[in-house]
């Protein structure tokens, strides 16, 4: 077993006061412990917010962080590859999030721990980010009250993990991305808003070691209109 090694950067994150500083009317805002998750989500929706994030946990091969035609280093270097150069793969996923569900990607945090599974040498990646959403989250009005409700989602449908071979994890997680984004817009398109409030993806090894599981879930806010009380 390896080292973890780090880089972080550090965001100026909105102190969460709810979507519009509050001009939004959410008749059910709070909970026990102050605002929900769900509604702090709204926050500052064309920038940042620690309310707003996707945590990644996988497995990647060597390979996935050299340059094409780069020569695989010695083992004993491995973590020394990982901790120059896992803010490189975690800017490249960032990438992949602007061409599905974000309009903005910022890495929060990363860090690539190498380990040994049976004869492969593995880095396993962990990484934070905040974004903002693309396309929006719906026509929201001010003068209207709302309640507002919190959708998980598994994007594995009725199934905990998908199994898949390590060579194809990169490719999986764009797959989620277009889905997150895509029942979104679909949301939206039936119920009017929609904010992606937070991505969970995670891997773990398999009894083969060439294969891996994947859990992949997200956590969508929606707004729905009080009906006024007629007089």
């Amino acid at each position: 077993m390896g080292s973890m090694v780090h880089q972080y950067m550090n965001i100026a994150a909105q102190v969460d006061k709810g979507p519009s500083n509050g001009l939004i009317n959410v008749i059910n805002a709070r909970n026990d412990r102050g605002y929900k998750h769900s509604y702090t989500a709204l926050n500052n929706l064309d920038g940042f917010t620690k309310s707003r994030i996707v945590k990644l946990h996988y497995y990647a091969r060597i390979g996935e962080f050299l340059a094409p035609g780069e020569a695989t280093p010695k083992p004993e270097d491995y973590n020394i590859l990982a901790l120059g150069r896992v803010l490189d793969v975690a800017n490249k996923e960032c990438e992949y999030m602007k061409k599905t569900f974000a309009n903005k990607c910022k890495v929060d945090r990363a860090s690539a721990k190498l380990i040994k599974i049976g004869s492969t040498n593995l880095l396993q990646v962990s990484a934070r980010f905040f974004f903002s959403q693309k396309d929006g989250i719906g026509k929201i009005n001010l003068g209207q009250a709302y309640t507002i409700s919190e959708l998980p989602v598994n994007l594995n449908g009725k199934k905990h993990y998908k199994e898949l071979s390590l060579k194809s994890s990169e490719s999986a997680r764009q797959k989620y991305y277009k889905t997150i984004h895509s029942k979104c817009e679909r949301m939206k398109r039936l119920n009017s808003i929609c904010a992606i409030a937070s991505v969970n993806i995670r891997s773990r090894m398999g009894k083969n070691h060439s294969k891996m599981k994947m859990s992949a879930a997200v956590v969508y806010s929606t707004l729905t209109k009080v009906k006024s009380k007629s007089k």
